[in-house]
């Protein structure tokens, strides 16, 4: 590195240190220019790709491990929420995630899966419901499958529809009968347990 470009760098650290437009103006930076605007480039776009990166991650979530509360069935399934730690949520917008287990495994032209773990934002105060994200797994845990929003951003919403049971807990903090379970596989034998009474009791 010549005397040019390590005085070009060192008015780059003052830029980003000081915050100061002043140094914009100045030698230090200025000596360089077309460097300097190519390492601001790098740093900004690199942030911004960053914070994407992480933000399509974080909305995919993992199979749960912790505390799950049927909140409702189905002829081929049920639908769990991840408890928080508090079992707790507030009156405006909450950020959950709902487990979706089938007593079968599903077979679609991307894969094989038999779990949906998504992440979504309640917002009680409007009664409005966004999806963020969602990873489906097979019977051994890997994932097969994944989907995001168009814009983590900013997810479109919608008004919550009846399928979407997790808001009357989430919102409407409805007591459910079922017992909670620990655990995605603790989750899959309540679901195939109470689908298969579900059937039997049809069958009568």
């Amino acid at each position: 590195m010549n005397w040019g470009d390590w005085k070009a760098l060192r008015g780059l650290q003052h830029v980003l240190a000081n915050g100061q437009k002043r140094y914009l103006n100045s030698v230090w930076v200025s000596a360089h220019s077309r460097m300097i605007f190519l390492v601001l480039l790098i740093l900004f776009f690199g942030g911004r790709c960053a914070f994407q990166v992480w933000s399509i991650y974080d909305s995919i979530p993992d199979l749960p491990k912790g505390t799950l509360q049927m909140v409702g069935l189905s002829n081929d399934g049920a639908r769990f929420v991840v408890l928080n730690d508090d079992h707790d949520y507030a009156k405006g917008v909450n950020r959950i995630s709902v487990l979706v287990v089938f007593d079968e495994p599903k077979h679609v032209e991307q894969g094989t899966f038999r779990f949906e773990a998504k992440r979504e934002l309640v917002d009680c105060s409007k009664r409005q419901i966004a999806f963020l994200g969602a990873g489906f797994y097979d019977d051994q845990g890997h994932q097969t499958i994944s989907r995001v929003s168009d814009d983590i951003s900013d997810p479109k919403t919608h008004p919550f529809e009846a399928i979407e049971t997790e808001t009357t807990l989430v919102c409407d903090h409805e007591d459910f009968t079922q017992s909670r379970v620990v655990g995605y596989l603790a989750a899959l034998a309540q679901t195939q347990a109470m689908v298969s009474a579900a059937r039997s009791n049809l069958l009568r």
